[in-house]
């Protein structure tokens, strides 16, 4: 993302990324093998632009 943005550049201008992380423990307690995470504002709960998605995978749930 550091090449993406110069100084005065527009932030819709930045390109969508994506971070897969495959975990070999359980991190979340109560959820599935896979959760997709994006940001939002905390007591509007709007959506932020669809530019970040955090992926976890959580092997030792995917028996």
């Amino acid at each position: 993302m550091e090449n993406q943005l110069f100084v005065s550049g527009e932030y819709t201008k930045l390109e969508r990324v994506v971070a897969i992380n495959l975990l070999d423990f359980p991190f979340f307690s109560s959820t599935p093998y896979h959760s997709c995470f994006r940001l939002m504002e905390e007591r509007l709960h709007e959506p932020f632009p669809d530019l970040l998605q955090l992926h976890f995978r959580q092997m030792p749930k995917f028996d």
